[in-house]
């Protein structure tokens, strides 16, 4: 097994909420030791931690029901005149040329604050998925996020600084990925994929920062 130290390198919190990173040193599988820091949050850009980790009590529904808290809409798949399905959103009220008006089932003004004194922006997310941390180690999850990170720039995922790139991170337990859906369904993985940037260092030392979920990755 590889061997890593996790250090929690957050800083008191802001105005906005609080930036969480992580320094993880190890070897990740190779012949030099990396020090490499992990920032999951990093508001207001970045909530990422906020809402794709649960918290202690909660469960992936209280995180789709604080998503949507403020959206009196849901997100809706049209086709467009070529066939092709387009994305959108509409504003309950609000007559567009061939968007539908669709009120948001999980509307709920009175989570609203809550949702915003925890950094989670209402967006009217269709879908929450989240990372469960019943039956996983907290430092393990850290250095399963570093070690696909460093794996992805070993492997030139990463060619310059600060651009967006699409990793999938496999945690250490199975079924710790959870994706409750608006309609209900609810479905379980041990990997998803997350967007990110190289942010800074070079070398031995390097710096990410994750800041999306495009779901639950590939078994």
């Amino acid at each position: 097994m590889t061997k890593f130290k996790v250090t929690d390198a957050s800083k008191s919190a802001g105005y906005h909420g609080q930036k969480l990173q992580w320094v993880v040193c190890s070897d990740f599988g190779g012949d030099e030791i990396l020090t490499v820091t992990v920032i999951l949050n990093n508001p207001p850009r970045n909530t990422f931690y906020d809402k794709h980790v649960l918290r202690k009590d909660e469960n992936p529904v209280e995180i789709l029901l604080l998503r949507n808290s403020a959206a009196p809409y849901k997100q809706v798949w049209v086709k467009d005149g070529k066939g092709n399905y387009v994305y959108f959103l509409t504003k309950k009220g609000k007559k567009e040329k061939k968007q539908k008006e669709i009120d948001n089932p999980l509307f709920r003004p009175e989570l609203a604050n809550t949702a915003e004194g925890m950094g989670i922006k209402s967006t009217g997310a269709p879908a929450s998925t989240v990372i469960s941390l019943k039956g996983l180690d907290f430092n393990q999850m850290i250095f399963d996020f570093a070690k696909a990170l460093v794996h992805a720039k070993r492997a030139g995922k990463f060619a310059a600084r600060n651009t967006q790139e699409e990793v999938t991170i496999v945690l250490s337990k199975a079924e710790s990925v959870i994706t409750v859906s608006g309609a209900g369904s609810v479905s379980k993985g041990q990997s998803l994929v997350v967007g990110g940037e190289w942010t800074g260092g070079d070398d031995d030392e390097i710096a990410f920062e994750v800041n999306h979920c495009e779901g639950v990755g590939d078994e």
